[in-house]
């Protein structure tokens, strides 16, 4: 675990429930002044205890929530939210879903 100075570590192990089974992250969470938006709430998340790969980083307003709290609302809004960008996002009027081939004003192409 990566450790500041000897003393306690800065990345803490978290587990959330998804999906049925148990995630395990190591994970940073406080708050921190963010230019132009403020006191914000950081979270950093890696899977491996060795903090290799890639980190994920969550920003809340929520000051006082910890991790676990963010990280499980996150884990489960994300696929929803990508559905939405990717099926029911902008669309010019001529173009037709992807999925359902529905245009902006309804019809079928």
């Amino acid at each position: 675990m990566a450790l500041k100075d000897g003393g306690p570590p800065i990345f803490k192990p978290i587990t959330i429930p998804y999906k049925g089974e148990k995630e395990r992250y190591y994970s940073y969470c406080a708050t921190h002044r963010i230019a132009k938006f403020g006191q914000q709430r950081l979270v950093i998340n890696y899977s491996q205890a060795d903090l290799s790969g890639r980190p994920v980083f969550y920003i809340s307003n929520r000051l006082t929530w910890q991790a676990p709290g963010i990280t499980r609302i996150r884990r489960h809004r994300w696929p929803v939210e990508v559905y939405h960008e990717v099926v029911a996002g902008p669309h010019d009027a001529a173009s037709a879903c992807p999925l359902c081939g529905l245009t902006a004003q309804g019809n079928e192409q």
